[in-house]
């Protein structure tokens, strides 16, 4: 066979493949048509398939396949396969109406606002319309919406799809009835339109009708099974209906594929919760809040679990910021109180309260324990909202005693009234008729309180009381030898805390030290543990017995954080810092941890210097105790300080998510605002707080430095000469002494900060604004005085130094001069500006030689940049008789002032 006949017979075998390839595509399309019309999808896709192999340019099997695709709700697949039918060019009036809900289903807005509309039948326009109607709505843009209706009607108000738009717009606007009917007709004239059933689950949702919802969503989901989301929707009516079984299903399901699914954690927490399944419903709870669903009834659940679990941290992550929104008598706001007394967070317990049930009997002891436990953690104002809310029964001794005890110790007036009346129900409460003389003794009511003694010393005189409270009446009065000696009358009756501690007092008074040691060594004595005395003692003890004392309690009771913490603050006053932190750092802090222990590390590792730590330690506190917002706001100060300013804000926001309605961390922001030069976010801030600051003195310091940022000099002094009456510290000294600058008003400037630092301690801040205000002024003498009192007392201060050196110079007190210059320049050998200064005292000296090798080095280190420092080299060259560098390095001299204009004009004449 030759080459011809082998070429011949190979176009022959291609020519009949493709014919074979053809008829294959077209059967396949065939078997497809016949499988979807026997309702076989799956099949149908097998032969689509198959025939877009053999022709993957089929426009026709593309669109087939896309199709089957969207009537199944696999829009993914079903946007690729139309985008392709598209491509080949497949009919438009086919393609369009079905890759427009294929887009919307998978959110492709644009690409759905992007279809062409030209050469569309009336119907296929219609739905597209609709699809692009449902995208404006979607994306929050009623009035285009409106618009796309509108031109739906006007085409053809009768159709389907126009009843449908109209039914999602009537949707829209809430109006629910006709939302209904329309959806009802657009069945009517599309059966089994998706869009319109899920549309009936959504306004049954919203009629709250949760059963009827349920079976609209069920119905879609069967029309569209890879719309997987619906089962959420499913799952939610069913939540709703309360069909916990069945909501548990779909939401079972939707979580073995996607185990984070917000909603669907959501729907498992809300059935576990009412099958008391605590540890389920916090963790599904938990999972949901964390993928960003922050509904409040989530949260609560939470909240609730966590409560049962006794997780009293998560009680306050998740019902605390619900409390503004809970009804009074709501358990969750009970729930968040107790947690908050378990982990010892005081703060706003009152207002988690909210109105306390004053009749509720059962509640009086709840109320009594709650009150008396804030108290002893010093939540003054929390104890006595709750107190005085509490009715009480007027005939029950117990509760007058308790409600007259708690009254007094919020100071509380009401407090005798309760009291009385408990006693005169019955006479033999001791406590009540104690209280009561000490009440009357804090109001003056000296013959009532001394009444209470004389009987109290006649009924038990086997007991002190009744003499310590004579005592306390002569006291009060100012009758001194009378109480001391009632005090050492009742320590013979019975040796008393009480007594010892007050006759300690007095012989301090009296200046009699080793008296009050020995009296508070017996009270140490009766009462070992007893926090105040021990810390009496170690005021006083300077042989360190007291000390050895509690490190010897602190090693037998190595849990006793009190103790401890007395021991490391004894510590630091002989500065024994280390020693104090090691003692401290063996104290394992939890959320009941004083605050005074984290501020005792932070002090420790401020004094050491121990920047690292400090930081370390404050985010410590920040994870332990969360809502302490004391290290929030010292850990911004130390990155304000650190001029990390973006830090600060940070840390401040983090604060504000655990505390958002802190006043003292939003003031913090500001500051820091206004410390990174945010004018406006500063000034919107301070709009937000201006109710809440309009009273206070802090609003003027705020907005004065807020103006002085903007420059509005004139603003600035009006606030801050306010601020700085009430607070006049050194800070505002500054700021004030700036906005009066900027304002031209120099001389008010000089006044404010002299005034400053002769009424107050040193500051080297405000003598060195000070300085250079007088310097700016022409008031070198005064300078001289304010540079040289700053250099005195701080010797490492090498800009002193040198502005003395040369206000010396200046009044030709050469020998003086020289001193200072010597002391800058060992300080700062390469600095050009004070080697500069020290050779120009030489020269004045008359030290010509070191003068010149000492401008030398200061021109070469200024790079010859520095004007001044070049004359002055110059003039040394000169002085000698170096003329021609002089000459040379002259007539590259450009003056940039008049006062240098002069002193070159004045060396040029040297050398002529």
């Amino acid at each position: 066979m030759n080459k011809r006949t082998i070429i011949a017979l190979a176009v022959a075998g291609v020519l009949a493949a493709g014919c074979s390839e053809q008829e294959n595509a077209a059967s396949y399309l065939e078997q497809a048509k016949a499988a979807k019309q026997n309702l076989q999808p799956s099949n149908a896709i097998i032969a689509l398939k198959n025939a877009i192999k053999l022709e993957p340019n089929n426009g026709e099997a593309r669109f087939l396949l896309g199709q089957l695709y969207l009537s199944q709700g696999n829009a993914i697949n079903a946007t690729k396969e139309l985008e392709r039918a598209q491509k080949a060019k497949y009919d438009a009036n086919l393609v369009s109406p079905l890759i427009a809900r294929s887009y919307y289903l998978v959110e492709d807005f644009e690409a759905v606002s992007a279809l062409s509309q030209s050469s569309l039948t009336p119907d296929a326009l219609l739905t597209t319309h609709f699809y692009k109607l449902l995208t404006f709505i979607r994306q929050g843009n009623l009035e285009q919406a409106t618009s796309v209706q509108q031109e739906m009607q006007q085409a053809n108000e009768a159709h389907g799809y126009t009843a449908l738009a109209n039914a999602f717009i009537h949707y829209e606007q809430q109006d629910l009835a006709q939302a209904e009917q329309e959806a009802l007709g657009a069945l009517s004239k599309v059966p089994g339109q998706p869009e319109a059933i899920l549309l009936l689950g959504n306004i049954a949702a919203a009629n709250e009708n949760y059963v009827l919802a349920s079976e609209n969503f069920l119905k879609y989901l069967e029309l569209q099974p890879h719309q997987r989301v619906v089962e959420l929707l499913v799952a939610n009516a069913f939540l709703k209906a309360e069909k916990f079984e069945q909501a548990e299903k779909y939401a079972d399901r939707m979580l073995k594929a996607l185990p984070n699914q917000p909603l669907a954690n959501y729907v498992k927490a809300m059935v576990r919760v009412q099958d008391q399944d605590y540890e389920l419903a916090l963790q599904h709870a938990e999972k949901a809040i964390n993928n960003n669903l922050n509904q409040a009834n989530l949260r609560l659940v939470a909240g609730v679990s966590a409560f049962y679990l006794s997780k009293y941290e998560q009680v306050m992550l998740y019902i605390k910021p619900l409390v503004k929104y809970l009804p009074e008598d709501h358990f969750a706001r009970k729930m968040l109180v107790v947690s908050q007394v378990e982990l010892g967070i005081i703060e706003d317990v009152a207002t988690t309260l909210g109105s306390v049930d004053e009749n509720a009997v059962t509640g009086a002891d709840f109320y009594s324990a709650l009150s008396f436990k804030l108290l002893q953690a010093g939540a003054q104002q929390e104890a006595k909202a709750i107190i005085e809310a509490v009715n009480i029964d007027e005939n029950s001794p117990q509760q007058l005693l308790k409600d007259g005890m708690l009254k007094l110790m919020v100071n509380d007036e009401k407090a005798l009234v309760s009291l009385e009346r408990a006693v005169e129900l019955d006479p033999e409460l001791i406590k009540a008729e104690l209280a009561i003389a000490y009440m009357a003794l804090n109001a003056g009511d000296f013959a009532k309180a001394e009444s209470i003694a004389n009987k109290w010393q006649k009924v038990y005189p086997d007991k002190p009381d009744g003499l310590n409270l004579s005592a306390a009446i002569a006291l009060k009065q100012g009758k001194g030898k009378v109480g001391k000696a009632l005090l050492e009358q009742a320590i013979t009756v019975e040796p008393n805390v009480y007594a010892l501690l007050q006759l300690a007092q007095l012989s301090l008074i009296e200046d009699n030290q080793a008296k009050a040691l020995e009296l508070l060594q017996q009270a140490n004595t009766i009462s070992p543990d007893n926090i105040r005395v021990l810390r009496s003692l170690l005021q006083l003890d300077h042989t360190d017995a007291t000390l050895n004392e509690i490190k010897a309690k602190i090693n037998q009771s190595v849990e006793n954080t009190n103790l401890i913490l007395v021991y490391a603050e004894a510590l630091y006053r002989k500065e024994q810092i280390e020693v104090a932190l090691t003692q401290l750092n063996t104290i394992t802090p939890n959320i009941q941890t004083p605050k005074f222990y984290w501020q005792l590390k932070v002090a420790g590792y401020r004094y050491s210097q121990n920047s690292s730590l400090v930081k370390t330690t404050l985010n410590e506190w920040r994870k332990v105790n969360p809502y302490h917002i004391e290290p929030y706001i010292y850990l911004a100060e130390v990155y304000v300080l650190e001029k990390d300013f973006d830090g600060a804000l940070r840390t401040i926001e983090s604060g504000l998510i655990k505390q958002p309605e802190s006043l003292p961390l939003k003031l913090i922001k500001t500051e820091v605002l206004i410390n990174a030069r945010k004018a406006r976010d500063a000034r919107e801030l301070l709009a937000e707080l201006e109710e809440d600051i309009a009273n206070r003195q802090i609003r003027h310091g705020l907005y004065g430095r807020l103006a002085l940022l903007e420059r509005d000099f004139t603003t600035a002094e009006s606030h801050l000469s306010q601020f700085y009456k009430v607070q006049p510290s050194a800070r505002n000294a500054l700021l004030l002494a700036g906005a009066h600058t900027g304002a031209k008003q120099k001389p008010q400037a000089i006044a404010i900060l002299e005034s400053y630092l002769a009424e107050n301690a040193y500051d080297s801040r405000v003598g060195s604004l000070l300085g250079s205000l007088m310097l700016e002024s022409g008031l070198s003498t005064d300078a001289l005085s304010v540079y040289q009192q700053m250099a005195d007392k701080e010797p490492g201060n090498v800009i002193a130094l040198n502005n003395t050196a040369w206000l010396f110079m200046e009044q030709g007190q050469l020998e003086k001069a020289l001193t200072y210059a010597e002391k800058a320049v060992a300080l700062a050998p390469e600095v050009a500006s004070v080697i500069d200064t020290y050779a120009q005292v030489l020269l004045r000296l008359g030290e010509s030689d070191e003068a010149l090798a000492n401008s030398s080095l200061a021109y070469k280190s200024s790079k010859g940049k520095d004007v001044d420092i070049k004359l002055n080299y110059i003039e040394a060259l000169i002085i000698n008789e170096r003329i021609p560098r002089a000459i040379q390095l002259l007539e590259e001299t450009n003056v940039e002032t008049a006062e240098q204009s002069q002193k070159k004009s004045r060396i040029e004449s040297m050398i002529k």
